[in-house]
């Protein structure tokens, strides 16, 4: 790892990071509005940057960021929000260096909080930590409420439909509960 630098995140890092981002996490989908989405990212990880420069980490190689993770500390509870690193250099330790330098930040916090993608390497890493790791209703993206249909539709202060995502969520949880029990 020695051609490789992890150091402290800067703001002109962002769109590099974004790019590692949409190599390793999340490909262009179709229909994206490409502009947009990567206006939100690029506020994103500056966001963190400036708010939480401790939890933001990049690793360069060869003059090129190929490496990122963002953690964050809001109210006593640390998040690790984004990590992606350049398939060129999985394997090789830069993850698990990355994720040290944001796990030293928010180590000390009163909970923790991981938003993980399936990768096994990632996981095995967030295990070392001694936390307890556990399933998870996961979403992405942003909503569109106006294709939400009855589901989400909220009038006044009196939502309908909620019922029916109360009810799944709670069937989903006892499903869960039966396994991890």
């Amino acid at each position: 790892m020695r051609d490789v630098d992890i150091r402290p995140m800067r703001e002109e890092d962002a769109y590099d990071a974004d790019r590692v981002c949409m190599e390793v996490l999340y490909p262009p989908a179709p229909g994206v509005d490409e502009p947009a989405r990567s206006a939100r990212q690029h506020a994103r990880i500056t966001h963190l940057g400036r708010t939480d420069p401790a939890g933001c980490w990049v690793a360069e190689h060869q003059g090129r960021v190929e490496g990122v993770a963002l953690s964050l500390i809001r109210d006593g509870v640390w998040g690790f929000s984004l990590f992606a690193v350049a398939e060129t250099l999985q394997g090789r330790g830069v993850g698990r260096e990355l994720f040290a330098r944001c796990w030293e930040y928010g180590a000390a916090a009163r909970g923790h909080l991981i938003l993980s993608s399936p990768n096994p390497p990632a996981m095995a890493t967030y295990v070392r930590t001694g936390l307890s790791i556990r399933p998870c209703v996961a979403a992405a993206g942003i909503p569109d409420l106006a294709r939400a249909g009855d589901l989400i539709l909220v009038k006044g202060s009196r939502a309908e439909g909620l019922e029916r995502v109360v009810d799944a969520l709670r069937a989903c949880f006892e499903r869960t509960a039966q396994v991890t029990a």
